[in-house]
């Protein structure tokens, strides 16, 4: 306000009304869109990468339990194999011992290759039970549940 009196009629002739406008136009960021992008872009290849590790570590896991489990059934055939050879080696052991034609010693040794033969088969047995609990972990883990 520009006036030489306080009065209304002359306070009246020396109002006058301003107005100002303003338009910022940024012409240099500083590089904080460059910036941000390129954070988007090292989170998109981290994320990338954590992916295929996680089917690699998957893959691997489903294999390795794979290979045990067939592994394992392997050896249960054999052991179970083993088993019956030793069986029939601790009746023949027994008859003989039985007869008179054997000592007690070869019945004790019978007996103990039977009982070996009978912990190396439930071991196998163990051994694929487990391997199929890890392969159907692994396979209900699934590359699925991957981020």
């Amino acid at each position: 306000m520009d006036s030489s009196s306080l009065r209304p009629p002359g306070l009246h002739s020396g109002l006058g009304v301003q107005a100002i406008v303003a338009l910022a136009i940024p012409l240099d960021d500083g590089g904080v869109a460059e910036a941000r992008e390129k954070q988007a872009l090292v989170k998109l290849e981290q994320v990338q990468a954590g992916r295929a590790l996680a089917l690699r570590q998957f893959s691997q896991l489903f294999e390795s339990s794979l290979a045990q489990a067939r592994a394992a059934l392997r050896r249960s055939h054999l052991g179970r194999e083993n088993l019956a050879q030793a069986e029939t080696i601790f009746k023949v052991a027994l008859a003989r011992y039985r007869a008179g034609k054997a000592r007690i010693i070869e019945v004790t040794d019978a007996q103990n290759i039977l009982a070996v033969q009978r912990l190396n088969w439930l071991q196998a047995l163990a051994d694929y039970q487990l391997a199929l609990t890890q392969l159907r972990y692994s396979v209900a883990l699934g590359p699925e549940a991957l981020p």
